[in-house]
């Protein structure tokens, strides 16, 4: 009837063209264009949380255990591989993973969080520069949100496993100088170990954050300035929810 099931550890999506990738559990990683008439392509590999699509260019394809690909554009055509010189911290427990996240202005340049460490790539991932390293060693550097509005401006997400903490970073610079936002009020450790985080479209001051696991009363908090301050927007009705995302 038209429909297909699989679970996946990790995927992406393209937007100029109808494309989804991602890392499939127990099948490899798998590759569907809106030409294949519903049918995907099997691209091998095992069961990484990967799968990466540039949105400026949607059939070049990236997946950590087995490389980069671009796609076909028919079913029956091959796809083409190209080297990636680093990838993203990955995880398959919800938000503990980083990204590839694309300059708006030039989609070749794009960023990871790699370790404790943001890296930056200026040609399409095959070579990445170290950007900014969190003072925590063993820190993981993971979600990053490029404000559209003025994409110098950049957020990433840190998760310490070690000090049972976490902490949101902030570039106005492009990568050349960064600060560690305050804590959202109230807030412990714990609930801030795990987060994730969305930026506006409109104002790069405005962010959001989203805890996974935090206590009652603390799940999501905004501010509109750039993290100076923040306001706790959790309600009553998500008091026993756990957060698994926010956009």
């Amino acid at each position: 009837h038209g429909l297909n099931g699989s679970d996946f550890w990790g995927f992406d999506m393209g937007w100029n063209e109808d494309v989804m990738v991602g890392g499939r559990y127990h099948n490899g990683n798998t590759a569907i264009h809106e030409n294949y008439a519903g049918r995907f392509l099997r691209m091998g590999g095992g069961e990484a949380a990967t799968g990466y699509v540039n949105p400026g260019n949607p059939r070049r394809t990236y997946y950590s255990d087995i490389g980069g690909y671009v796609i076909p554009t028919a079913f029956d055509r091959h796809a083409n591989y190209f080297s990636v010189g680093k990838w993203p911290n990955e995880s398959y427990y919800l938000m503990e993973y980083s990204e590839m996240a694309w300059d708006p202005r030039c989609y070749t340049t794009v960023w990871i969080g790699s370790g404790n460490t943001v890296w930056r790539s200026m040609n399409n991932g095959a070579s990445y520069d170290s950007i900014f390293a969190s003072p925590d060693t063993v820190a993981a550097m993971e979600h990053i949100e490029i404000s559209r509005s003025n994409p110098d401006v950049i957020y990433v997400t840190e998760r310490s496993n070690a000090r049972g903490d976490g902490a949101i970073w902030r570039s106005s610079d492009a990568g050349n100088n960064w600060s560690k936002l305050s804590n959202p009020p109230a807030t412990t450790g714990r609930d801030r170990r795990v987060s994730n985080i969305a930026v506006s479209g409109t104002d790069p001051n405005v962010l959001w954050v989203a805890y996974r696991n935090a206590a009652t009363g603390r799940t999501i908090f905004k501010t509109t300035d750039g993290g100076q301050t923040w306001t706790n927007l959790t309600t009553a009705i998500m008091q026993d929810f756990n957060i698994s995302d926010i956009t």
